[in-house]
């Protein structure tokens, strides 16, 4: 799906956006993991701590002004 950014309406690219759990030699991230989101009122379990996830976020950038957005993908 084509977007364009609200700033300056140049045609967004898809990017990933790297988190890592944990910091590897040289600064490169270990244990990529995806970007999710959960309802505020999510609360962790009791064992393990997990939050639960409604979904994925994916990022796009605008290649002239930089502007970043995020978009929801809820899980299946």
């Amino acid at each position: 799906m084509k977007r364009n950014c609200p700033e300056c309406a140049t045609e967004l690219q898809p990017v990933r956006v790297i988190d890592a759990t944990h910091d590897l030699p040289r600064k490169t991230g270990g244990a990529h993991v995806d970007l999710s989101y959960a309802s505020l009122d999510a609360k962790p379990s009791f064992f393990m701590k997990a939050i639960p996830r409604e979904g994925t976020l994916r990022a796009m950038l605008c290649p002239d002004c930089g502007r970043t957005l995020f978009y929801a993908q809820p899980a299946n």
